[in-house]
């Protein structure tokens, strides 16, 4: 906050634009290229951004929050996503979710601290310190997220996420797993 940030532009796939209205103007992240902008919050809050190239299906649900505060709050906050995933003693259930995601989710996502080493899907060490998840499509929360694990498709229909061919106890077993992921 009350300082710029470098932000470094990429895309695998499409065309997207970065936008965040209330900080800077638009920029292009194409494939094979990186671009840059610079951002600057002079009063703490959440920013909402916005994929503003049309970049396919689910181009309106590209959102995204940058979140400016005080140098310290950052540092702290830094450091605590840097930290690797300290399992919790899991109750059955979500042990039994551990295993199933290292099973079926690990190839795409990865959570440090463990096995898992998946690069395609988002990383989900500290997953429940965000505020929101499926690219800003859904609040955080436990009933979301189960709602996330079997009906990606139907929620954001063409995300790489799958919807997951699961029963309803192996569901609730992953997303007590996820509910560790501090």
């Amino acid at each position: 906050m009350g300082e710029p940030v470098r932000i470094r532009l990429e895309s695998a796939g499409v065309i997207h634009t970065f936008w965040v209205p209330a900080l800077a103007g638009k920029t292009q992240a194409i494939p094979g290229q990186t671009n840059q902008q610079w951002i600057q919050a002079d009063a703490p809050g959440i920013y909402r951004g916005q994929c503003s190239q049309f970049c396919g299906a689910q181009h309106a649900h590209m959102a995204f929050e940058v979140v400016a505060q005080s140098r310290a709050d950052f540092a702290s906050w830094s450091a605590s996503q840097a930290a690797l995933h300290e399992p919790a003693n899991q109750n059955a259930s979500a042990a039994a979710g551990h295993k199933l995601f290292d099973e079926r989710c690990a190839g795409c996502h990865a959570v440090r601290g463990t096995s898992a080493a998946g690069a395609l899907a988002p990383d989900l060490t500290h997953l429940n310190s965000r505020r929101l998840i499926a690219a800003g499509t859904l609040s955080n929360s436990p009933t979301h997220q189960l709602d996330w694990i079997e009906h990606a498709q139907r929620i954001k229909p063409d995300a790489w996420m799958p919807s997951m061919t699961l029963t309803r106890a192996e569901a609730e077993n992953l997303a007590a797993f996820l509910a560790t992921l501090q």
